[in-house]
C-alpha cells in the first residue's frame, strides 16, 4: 500500500491502516456504532 496524496495532503500508511482496521472493526461489530444525532448533542454542551 503506497501513501494517499494529493497536491493538498498525504496520508501517511499507518494512518491508511488505522482506518482500515476500524472500518473492518465496525464490520464485524456494527453493534459498536453510536449514532451520530445522539452523541452529536454532547458535543454542544
Amino acid at each position: 500500500m503506497e501513501p494517499l496524496e494529493n497536491d493538498d495532503f498525504i496520508v501517511p500508511i499507518e494512518h491508511q491502516e488505522l482506518v482500515l482496521a476500524r472500518i473492518e472493526e465496525i464490520r464485524l461489530h456494527p453493534e459498536k456504532l453510536l449514532d451520530w444525532d445522539e452523541v452529536s448533542k454532547d458535543l454542544d454542551s
